[in-house]
């Protein structure tokens, strides 16, 4: 008598599990056909045609002196780019909006009040293998009396004509400090 009730309750277990699974599925179902009737996919893929942004090693910082020593004491700032944030209209043509912080920080060669001019460059690259545009820009940094750092944020606007060129290439969007020769010798030593 025992093994008879068993059998009824696997029976219902299964039954209970496939109905389940039925309400799960049918609920499912009614979601993604909720979307499309209002004409958008949750499973379709959009595939961003925007640039990546990234700031170039060895030319990520800059360093500038009081005279020809390179020593501590003779160090005017060290500045720095941060916080690359790139949004991105897509449509004929992709334009990119960048936006970054350069932070500058006093060296002990640089006293009272003192506004510094700072260059740097911004470059599209196409296949990782092409420049294919570079423009350079300088920005001015103002240290109050006694400040240890100072900052600006910088916006830049990139475009790249149009949206098939951009589907064709892979770009990134490159910044970086438009240094001299001794500057750079000075990060890659460092």
């Amino acid at each position: 008598m025992i093994m008879p009730r068993l059998a009824a309750t696997n029976s219902f277990r299964r039954l209970f599990h496939g109905l389940r699974l039925f309400a799960l599925v049918a609920v499912a179902v009614s979601a993604l056909a909720a979307c499309s009737s209002r004409g958008k996919n949750p499973l379709k893929v959009v595939v961003e045609r925007c640039p990546a942004p990234a700031v170039v090693e060895g030319v990520s910082t800059l360093t500038r002196f009081a005279g020809n020593e390179k020593t501590a004491d003779a160090r005017l700032f060290t500045a720095s780019i941060e916080h690359l944030d790139l949004r991105c209209e897509q449509g004929e043509r992709v334009v990119s909006h960048l936006r970054f912080r350069i932070v500058a920080t006093r060296g002990p060669a640089l006293r009272g009040s003192r506004t510094v001019e700072v260059p740097y460059f911004v470059a599209l690259m196409r296949d990782n293998a092409e420049i294919v545009s570079k423009q350079i820009y300088r920005t001015r940094l103002v240290f109050s009396d006694g400040a240890q750092r100072a900052e600006t944020v910088e916006e830049i606007r990139q475009t790249i004509p149009s949206i098939d060129q951009a589907r064709r290439y892979h770009y990134e969007l490159l910044v970086g400090f438009q240094v001299k020769s001794d500057e750079l010798i000075f990060n890659v030593v460092r």
